[in-house]
């Protein structure tokens, strides 16, 4: 049969390019988080608890699909699961559609907000509070079962062939080149796969700071808004067709590009293994599982790793929140931090690689390289547990200070404010106030972007500008640092700590080492750590979005100094867990010998155990 895509190389250039897509569709949530949060009024627990369910889903579709559609046309498989993760990306872009208040009106209003101020947010007391009477005015916040929905169903249809997609297309182009060239296109392809992040972080930065939520541009000062939205959505509609329709062209590919001669050793072992029964396949794979997990060097890694997992898993998706939170970042420059971040995180398992292939490292220099990772991760984290920016607390325990009639009357009960409107905004005195209602403003000057006559001001200008006063932080860079090293060392383990694991396990059991680690990975660390951190951010919330029945809905201000003791102090325990879990691989990868036959020396001196901690091997 003809096939118009039958070069190899030109197939690898599609795939690459898929990919990249892939990799920043699949990172796009943790970009728009906070975002989203806002629009469909999710806690960081319940957003938490989105992101852990799609991570089962994800590894459902590991378990289940991965060895079913690796045996058919891997071309066209490839290709199906690409347009999956694209129509899932449309149905997560539709979601807003389906909630009953998605921000929506209020961001239509927003460049007119300040001519119906009056109604809502400016200091009036010839009226009653209008929050519970005219609840279509504040939209934001409300929680949305129907959208909730639609976004899990649309995570999770992109999860679920997530988890087959990497492992087939890797076996692919193992099997598609020779012994030679495939590491090379190995490393070539995973290199490339950090582009996607870096991708996804800086265009949900361009969108969430150039489009309202319904695509109509923003105006100046609108982003400052604490009611601002972006079209968070749009991310996920841009990478719909680009996965539905590119992938076509895959399925014009053969089904091999290279006939290799294992491939016929492959063909006949399936032959023999058909005699086999499933029972009989099933207590094979149990008993070298237990043999693993019996292996004392194997349990001590993957604990480690685990826990670094946790950490890494933890903090990955609430980052930007961290930043913004933490440094008076704005989501578009929280986001592009967090891309370095990210990259910062594959540079290090670049640098990781070298070193091990540079120094030639031995177990003993390969564990030392991961001893000195974690310590310098717990460092970094501890250091980072002190820097903090001036807290700027907003006021809101206001009084009248002008017309002896009214002075020193509360400014939430004269002008009769909403208590769950805000929208910060920064008074001639150099102070934060929760709304212009609270400050006492009562007119808005168009030209000037300025709010007047507000009565609850303590200096003699009056005035007051729409988002909080800027703070000094200069700090924060050195905050933002030190989290990149964090990135970078805490991943120069990976390759080391790879190589170490795999000198201590049969050839057979590699592969089912590998899965096994990703399940336990999956159970013990991804799922449940977003719901950690997810919980660690919600304790730090000091104030809390009420609806009409006095239900809780999201956070609205953030206590920053339990944001940066709840957040820093999961990481510097993880971390030091990890390491404490290193320890006793001192002692086992010099009484067990490597599974290539290498003898290690059995008795262990002082000398010899300061000297793998300082990197000798």
């Amino acid at each position: 049969m003809n096939c118009s895509l039958t070069s190899f190389n030109s197939f690898f250039g599609l795939m690459m390019f898929l990919s990249i897509v892939v990799s920043a569709c699949e990172m796009y949530y943790f970009a728009v988080i906070t975002t989203v949060e806002k629009a469909l009024g999710l806690s960081s627990k319940q957003s938490a608890l989105l992101i852990s369910l799609k991570e089962t889903v994800y590894l459902v579709g590991t378990l289940l699909l991965s060895d079913i559609l690796s045996k058919i046309h891997r071309p066209r498989t490839l290709a199906g699961l690409i347009a999956v993760i694209g129509f899932g990306s449309l149905l997560t872009s539709l979601s807003p559609m389906f909630a009953d208040k998605a921000g929506v009106e209020i961001v239509n209003h927003t460049g007119n907000l300040h001519n119906n101020s009056n109604q809502t947010n400016f200091c009036n007391p010839q009226s009653d509070s209008l929050y519970c009477q005219n609840e279509v005015m504040n939209p934001t916040g409300k929680f949305n079962i129907g959208a909730y929905i639609v976004l899990f169903l649309g995570l999770c249809l992109v999860s679920i062939v997530l988890g087959p997609f990497h492992p087939i297309s890797t076996a692919f182009i193992h099997d598609s080149t020779s012994n030679k060239a495939a590491p090379v296109y190995l490393g070539i392809f995973n290199a490339a796969l950090p582009i996607g992040p870096v991708l996804s972080l800086s265009l949900s930065a361009y969108i969430l700071s150039t489009f309202r939520i319904d695509l109509s541009l923003a105006e100046p000062g609108d982003v400052d808004r604490s009611d601002w939205i972006g079209a968070w959505w749009f991310g996920y509609a841009l990478f719909a067709p680009i996965c539905i329709i590119i992938p076509i062209f895959m399925c014009f590919c053969p089904r091999s590009f290279k006939k290799l001669e294992r491939e016929n050793d492959d063909k006949n072992d399936d032959k023999k293994s058909v005699k086999f029964s499933r029972k009989a396949y099933l207590k094979n794979v149990l008993r070298r599982c237990l043999k693993l997990l019996i292996n004392p060097i194997y349990i001590c890694l993957t604990t480690s790793v685990i826990f670094h997992l946790i950490f890494v898993a933890g903090i990955l998706p609430f980052i930007p929140k961290y930043f913004e939170t933490q440094y008076f970042f704005s989501t578009s420059q929280a986001n592009l931090v967090t891309g370095i971040f990210a990259v910062g995180a594959a540079l290090g398992m670049v640098m990781g690689g070298a070193m091990q292939t540079l120094f030639k490292l031995k177990p003993r220099g390969q564990l030392a390289l991961c001893v000195i990772s974690n310590i310098t991760v717990f460092t970094t984290q501890f250091i980072v547990l002190f820097i903090s920016c001036n807290d700027e607390k907003v006021r809101m325990d206001t009084n009248v200070v002008d017309y002896e009639s009214i002075a020193n009357k509360s400014c939430l009960e004269y002008c009769n404010c909403d208590k769950y409107l805000y929208e910060p905004v920064c008074s001639s005195d150099g102070s934060t106030y929760f709304s212009s209602c609270y400050a006492g403003c009562s007119t808005f000057n168009e030209t000037t972007k300025e709010y007047g006559n507000c009565i609850c001001l303590e200096d003699t200008l009056k005035v007051a500008t729409l988002g909080a006063c800027n703070v000094d932080c200069s700090i924060r860079v050195w905050g933002v640092i030190l989290f990149i090293i964090s990135s970078v060392v805490g991943f120069m383990c990976e390759i080391p700590a790879l190589t170490l694991w795999f000198s201590y396990i049969e050839a057979e059991d590699k592969t089912l080492g590998i899965a096994l680690a990703s399940v336990l990975s999956s159970f013990l660390a991804f799922m449940p750590s977003p719901l950690i951190y997810g919980n660690a951010f919600d304790k730090s919330c000091s104030m809390w979005k009420e609806n009409c029945q006095l239900e809780r809905e999201n956070c609205l201000i953030y206590d920053r100094s339990a944001v940066r003791h709840n957040i820093v102090t999961l990481n510097i325990i993880f971390t030091a867990l990890s390491f404490i879990i290193l320890l006793p691989c001192i002692y086992f990868i010099r009484k067990y010998p490597t599974k290539d036959g290498e003898a290690k020396e059995t008795n262990v001196h002082a000398e010899d155990v300061n000297m793998s901690l300082t990197g000798a091997s």
